[in-house]
């Protein structure tokens, strides 16, 4: 690659689709549903919906809710008296008080069985013993006794006629279970009873939903989390935006239950909480946008009351009237079954599959019905305009191998068989003999995402070509079949496991296990992945619980294993989880599917699409390779060029010899379309260079052992000017170099040591310091350093209060002293300087972790990993974030391919942090690409938080690795495989628009003062670091409308202002006042670290401050006390003495204000000395 100027690259405007790309994540795949019948969680947003106009056959109305109420045993009179008020409101509306109670062990022949029916009520079933989970503990018997026993139990009593089941626990416990569904309520009792329909799955309402009224999440403090904050942690059994009745396994109508529920509202909020009913009717309104129906799941106990029920359904009532139709599931199904399926239920009399196929037929988003049975073969296709169903005739009875698929992009289907085949026109089925498949136990499924499906069996795969079949040059991989030969499901799903848009392959079964990812249309699946013989029969207590072996799909004895396929992972839920692993499942994401295929790269559009944000942001791809290489840090000059560094020579020079090869480059947008297309070669050859900072009319760069300045002076884009300012930086191992460049409020630029130290001299002063156990503060201008509170590993920044945070490999902390307010009064025995904020916590990847630590030991499957890689810690500056999710410390966890997030409390002074309470087994960012390697974040001028992925199969330095391996992973290229690649990501909200990036190069003083009226970080330093640029007389010029920011709607534009009216020396007693005074309690905070030296010039400025000591924030009141000690006035040692006594037991604030009694000794001894003696008489 040649570099000069500058050449212009591909852009890189690529979106992230957040939701996993399962088999029918596209429109060619959009009918596979049909083919994996068990999945209840294969519904989404993007599926086509059954909107409850088109089976409840009653004009007007738009929505159900179902009352079902958990739990009933024995005579049922203390549900009587709970439900009583709840029906009498319901009779209110249309003299009925339609429930549902899901019954364990009822008394048949009691008389509040009848009294139930009289009112409206169903009776359904909900096992015997209320199992949590209905399978565990390796016995599969009990649990179909103990579900099949409860429906016949219901059966006996007179006049009942039970439809539905509910799992028990389903609300707040990983319970349901595709081998139960298949397995247990597919089957028929051994009195030949069954069910037909279930209320087990959750729905989720989220905001990224344009069908819901963004009020329901913009009038909510929860905001985006509104519904999903009662998700328990660990809880996978939800689906989103999706409150529509759909089929399982062919014979089971689910009818989902809606968050909140009383269970998990109690716990979060406590019993009958506010919050939870109010959320309740949130609920209930979003199901109406959504024209959808639900289940209202609630218990006859003390989490709500029954009272509260019954204003839910009065909100209900009173707010959508008859858009909302109350029913019990009986009346649900019968309604289904009359005015949608024509009088064929699924089921037939014997509990046997009738027929009845429920899919979206024609491609316009609303799902379709064919009955094809021996009474009847018709096609009903939904007219969303009329409202009505138009019947088509079908040409065949259904049977195994009719299958559906879509061919040539048409929306409309194909249905194939063995000899013939049809083509739906919108009108009618048109036999096309050419669909013909030839063989039986086949599916159409579309491989490579071009909207075609292809033909495939456990013998060929075959591609429609020019009105034919036609054969490709691959088969299915070795030893995988999609059928056995008894017909039945043999262990074979589809997912597309590395994000590159085709289906690869999972395969498990009683023998053996793999997985294969699709390479081409050529070679087919010819990159294997995780793969293995078994030694044992793979379940009970054999199941797997090793990274390395899947556990099986489907049983030796052809029986469906519970396993399931959602959100970039593999889940197990049988006998064999169930009170055995963690939340009841046992989990492998698509990462731990990949095996030996996570040692080769990913294309930039494939590793964006593996990127998983936490619910309700958005990830895009900023730029990838050519355009970035080995990017570890980015900055942003005052013209929009994103200034990059590429540590090219990681981990042991671009040789493997230490020889230097970083490089720092300039990245721009050309067009000014705000996406970067040119890349241009700014200087190469540094030494691990780590931090880079636009500085008047260069680059400052950290490349140890030294700090750059870096400049063009002849227009050709390339550094010829490059001077080393300051140099002696420790040659340690390179992930312990000296790093970062961070622009403080006081306005040093502050460097962290990297805990390789050396003595460090200013090549422009000639000053030396000895770093040791000390971080570093520069002004590159004249030379100066002094130490500063350390020492960081990596990553040394501050939010927009100068609160600041870094960390090791580890454990991060919070820089809880200043080296230059300890320096004050040497004599003063200090607290610590640092406190921890974090230590070895737990980390929840979707990757398969590639450490190639020498004493590195893979937790079992599903169990978190440990942190080992911390790095970057910083905060988010803008306001983008605000009501959204809290202020945080987030930090980049490269080993374990993943950001981390913790929410920051304060106890005073102190800095504590926790895991996000809805990131409980998440993380903020994560990515399924192992090689996805996060170094630096930073915040950019347009609001949104940048990523810098230094993308390498190795992250580890080879003096963790075993030397062995070393050599081999030298001689074969795999040490510094990805040094040719790089991506850069952003990370925002979904729903937030992005600001405009300010251009601030050629700007003058006012302007660069108005400039610092934002709420962005970066716009906000660039615009102080440029006023300090400035000659004096220029300088002045800004003072005007620096004043004026100190007015500014921002709270941290006000308080940086006050440091740039100080920096450029402007500050006045009027702004210091007006600081002193604001209503922000940061604010207050800078005000008293700038202008300590003018107390001097306005007594009433002291005075301000001394009230200062007692105000309500911690930070405030010791900034006081630090402050006071610049005023020459005997108050001032006073009330220092005075704030000592009062916080004798605090250490922060007792070293503040012994810092400042140097200042005045006699007087602020003599208070203490008094008030003592006070108390001491006040005892006699």
């Amino acid at each position: 690659m040649k570099h000069g100027k500058g050449f212009p690259i591909a852009k890189f405007a690529i979106f992230l689709l957040f939701s996993c790309l399962s088999a029918q994540g596209t429109e060619g795949n959009r009918l596979s549903h049909l083919d994996e019948p068990n999945n209840p969680w294969q519904f989404n947003r993007q599926s086509a919906k059954l909107i409850t106009p088109q089976w409840i056959g009653e004009e007007g109305v738009e929505a159900v809710a179902v009352l079902a109420i958990d739990d009933m045993s024995g005579d049922g009179q203390h549900f009587r008296n709970y439900l009583t008020p709840i029906i009498e409101r319901l009779k209110l509306i249309d003299g009925r008080g339609p429930v549902s109670i899901t019954c364990n062990r009822p008394e048949p022949d009691h008389p509040n069985m009848q009294w139930f029916f009289k009112q409206g009520v169903s009776l359904e079933t909900h096992t015997l013993t209320h199992p949590c989970p209905l399978l565990q503990r390796y016995d599969f018997r009990r649990a179909r006794a103990n579900y099949h026993g409860c429906v016949d139990l219901l059966t006996l009593i007179p006049n009942n006629r039970s439809v539905g089941f509910r799992f028990p626990c389903m609300d707040g416990q990983n319970t349901p279970s595709p081998r139960a569904y298949a397995e247990i309520l597919n089957g028929v009792s051994d009195l030949g009873n069954f069910m037909t329909s279930s209320s087990s799955v959750g729905i989720v309402f989220t905001p990224e939903d344009p069908e819901i009224p963004k009020s329901i999440f913009d009038d909510d403090p929860a905001g985006a989390r509104r519904f999903s904050k009662y998700l328990m942690n660990g809880f996978v059994n939800y689906v989103e935006n999706y409150p529509y009745p759909f089929v399982i396994g062919n014979l089971i109508w689910e009818l989902p239950f809606v968050y909140p529920n009383d269970y998990t509202g109690q716990a979060l909020h406590g019993n009958q909480s506010p919050v939870t009913i109010t959320d309740f009717k949130a609920a209930v309104d979003a199901t109406v946008a959504k024209k959808g129906a639900v289940s209202l799941c609630f218990h006859a106990g003390g989490w709500m009351s029954s009272e509260q029920m019954a204003d839910i359904v009065d909100h209900s009532d009173k707010t959508h009237g008859k858009k909302v139709k109350f029913l019990n599931m009986r009346e649900m199904d019968e309604r289904i079954v009359e005015n949608m399926l024509s009088g064929h239920a699924l089921r037939r009399a014997d509990g046997g599959d009738n027929g009845v196929r429920v899919f979206d037929i024609n491609g316009d988003g609303f799902m379709d019905v064919l009955i094809a049975n021996k009474k009847a073969k018709i096609t009903r296709i939904w007219e969303p305009k009329k409202g009505k169903w138009r019947n088509i005739p079908f040409p065949v009875v259904l049977h195994h191998d009719v299958r559906f698929g879509i061919l040539e992009g048409s929306e409309n289907p194909v249905a194939v068989t063995p000899k013939t085949g049809w083509r739906f026109s919108g009108k009618a089925w048109i036999e096309d003999k050419t669909l013909a498949a030839g063989q039986s136990g086949f599916r159409l499924l579309d491989l490579n995402n071009d909207g075609n499906c292809e033909l495939i069996s456990n013998n060929s795969v075959k591609q429609r070509m020019q009105g034919a079949w036609k054969l490709l040059p691959f088969k299915l991989p070795n030893k995988t079949e999609i059928e056995r030969e008894d017909r039945g499901d043999a262990g074979m799903r589809f997912a597309d496991i590395d994000d590159d848009g085709n289906q690869d392959v999972i395969f498990s079964n009683g023998e053996w296990f793999g997985t294969w990812i699709f390479e081409s249309m050529e070679k087919g699946w010819s990159r294997p992945g995780l793969y293995g013989l078994r030694e044992n029969s793979g379940v009970g207590e054999d199941h797997p619980r090793g990274r390395n072996a899947l556990p099986p799909i489907v049983r030796a004895d052809g029986t469906n294993n519970g396993a399931w396929i959602k959100r970039g992972h593999i889940y197990w839920q049988n006998e064999d989880t169930g009170a055995v692993m963690s939340h009841h499942i046992d989990q492998r994401s698509f990462g731990d599917l990949m095996g030996d295929q996570v040692n080769y790269p990913r294309t930039a559009k494939a590793s964006l699409k593996a990127m998983q944000p936490r619910p309700g942001f958005r990830v895009e791809l900023v730029a990838a390779e050519p355009l970035v290489m080995d990017p570890v840090d980015v900055a942003w000059g005052p013209d929009g060029t994103m200034w990059v560094v590429e540590m090219a020579d990681y981990p042991i020079g671009i040789d493997n010899k230490d020889k230097p090869g970083s490089r720092v480059t300039a990245i721009t947008d050309t067009d000014g379309d705000g996406q970067y297309d040119k890349r241009t070669l700014f200087a190469d050859g540094l030494e691990t260079a780590s931090s880079v900072l636009p500085w008047r009319d260069g680059v400052l760069v950290v490349a140890p052992p030294s700090v750059w300045f870096l400049k063009d002076t002849t227009g050709d884009g390339r550094a010829d000017k490059k001077e080393i300012l300051y140099e002696g930086f420790g040659r340690g191992n390179e992930q312990h170099r000296g790093n970062g460049l961070v622009w403080g409020l006081d306005g040093w630029i502050y460097v962290a040591n990297g805990d390789s130290a050396g003595t460090i001299r200013s090549t422009r002063s000639g000053k030396k310091l000895d770093l040791g156990g000390f971080d570093l503060r520069i002004k590159p201008d004249t030379g100066d350093l002094e130490p500063a509170t350390g020492v960081t590993q990596h990553g040394r920044n501050r939010d927009d209060w100068g609160n600041w945070v870094a960390g090791n490999n580890s454990s991060g902390w919070q820089i809880a002293l200043e080296d230059h307010d300890i320096r004050r009064n040497p004599k003063v025995s200090q607290p610590s300087n640092r406190h921890g904020i974090n230590g070895v916590i737990d980390l929840y990847p979707i990757s398969r972790v590639l450490s190639h630590y020498s004493g590195y030991k893979a937790p079992p499957a599903g169990s978190p990993g440990k942190l080992t890689s911390g790095c970057g810690y910083t905060f988010y500056r803008d306001s983008l974030f605000d009501g959204i999710i809290e202020p945080s410390v987030y930090y980049s966890c490269p080993v374990h391919n993943c950001i981390h997030r913790e929410v920051i409390s304060w106890d005073g002074v102190l800095m504590n942090t926790e895991r996000a309470g809805d990131e409980a087994r998440s993380e903020f960012l994560r990515s399924s690409d192992s090689w996805f390697r996060p170094a630096s974040i930073r915040t950019g001028p347009d609001g949104a938080m940048y990523v810098a992925d230094l993308y390498r199969l190795v992250i580890e330095h080879p003096e963790w690795i075993d030397d062995t391996l070393e050599k081999e992973m030298i001689a074969d290229g795999r040490l510094r495989a990805g040094h040719d690649k790089g991506r850069i990501y952003k990370i925002f909200p979904e729903e937030a628009k992005l600001h405009d990036s300010a251009i601030l190069a050629g700007k003058g003083p006012e302007e660069l003062a108005r400039f610092m009226d934002s709420p962005n970080g970066w716009q906000r330093d660039t615009a102080h670091m440029m006023l300090t640029w400035l000659d004096e007389g220029e300088q002045k010029k800004a003072i005007p409308n620096l004043h004026k920011v100190l007015k500014s709607e921002h709270p941290a534009a006000r308080a940086q202002a006050l440091s740039a009216l100080k920096d450029i020396e402007g500050l006045l007693v009027k702004a210091m006042r007006s600081g002193l005074n604001d209503k922000h309690p940061g604010v207050r905070r800078n005000a008293l670290r700038v202008g300590g030296n003018l107390l001097n010039q306005d007594s009433k400025l002291g005075q301000l401050a001394v009230a200062l000591l007692d105000d309500e924030d911690a930070h405030v009141q010791r900034r006081a006390a630090y402050t006071l000690g610049y005023w020459d006035d005997p108050l001032a040692g006073q009330a220092l003495g005075k704030f000592l006594v009062k916080n004798t037991d605090r250490p922060y604030m007792r070293a503040a204000a012994l810092t400042s009694a140097g200042s005045f000794p006699d007087e602020f001894l003599i208070l203490p000395f008094q008030e003592d003696e006070y108390h001491q008489n006040s005892l006699i």
